[in-house]
């Protein structure tokens, strides 16, 4: 009986955060997917208007995953700087795959780019969840070396005023 009503508070599965955070996980590698096809296509084909409208689609879609991870620019003059406590991002960067997403996504944002600022500001905001704690399966290890490299080289090609942004 007591296995009954403990099955009775359960959330319905598609209200699990963390199988949420797993599907946007899946979502965001297939828009990533996406944005590596437009980027092999752009290099081996010569387009008339030099693939204006494909980079468009590219940014489109880098600033549409921005977006779904609820990461405002908190500088945006626009009143969009409305705050968010970044619970899917913690969600998703909490998980190995989601870290693969994270170091994928920053490979492909264009260095210096107000959107590389808004990523690394979440980054920075969470720095001890991301490298805080040292894993034992080295899987997880590697995977968190790489996206240090990755962010690293991310902050290498800021200029200084973005970087001191992303540290306040």
């Amino acid at each position: 009986f007591g296995n009954a009503e403990h099955k009775a508070t359960n959330k319905p599965l598609d209200q699990e955060p963390m199988l949420a955070a797993r599907v946007y996980i899946e979502d965001g590698l297939c828009l990533l997917l996406e944005v590596d096809d437009i980027d092999r296509y752009l290099e081996f084909n010569q387009l008339p208007d030099r693939g204006h409208q494909l980079k468009q689609r590219r940014q489109s879609l880098l600033d549409s995953l921005a977006d779904s991870l609820q990461l405002a620019d908190p500088l945006a003059k626009n009143g969009q700087s409305r705050s968010h406590d970044d619970l899917l991002f913690l969600r998703i960067i909490s998980l190995p795959k989601g870290r693969k997403l994270l170091t994928r996504y920053l490979e492909l944002i264009f260095p210096g780019s107000d959107l590389m600022r808004i990523v690394c500001m979440a980054i920075f905001r969470h720095l001890r969840s991301l490298f805080g704690v040292l894993s034992s399966d080295l899987d997880i290890v590697k995977t968190t070396n790489k996206l240090a490299k990755v962010i690293n080289l991310c902050i290498h090609d800021m200029e200084l005023g973005s970087v001191s942004v992303c540290l306040a």
